[in-house]
């Protein structure tokens, strides 16, 4: 996901990814591609 280009001091560009853990528990992370991390966006339970 690439937003708010036209503001370059906020902008946002990220990768998200679905992942299921070893115990079966399903979470969404997403890499933020302009500051370099990896961050937990959501767990579904």
């Amino acid at each position: 996901m690439h937003t708010r280009w036209w503001e370059p001091e906020e902008a946002v560009w990220r990768e998200y990814v679905k992942v299921t853990t070893g115990t079966g528990l399903l979470c969404l992370l997403y890499r933020d591609l302009l500051a370099g991390g990896w961050f937990l966006a959501r767990v579904y339970d």
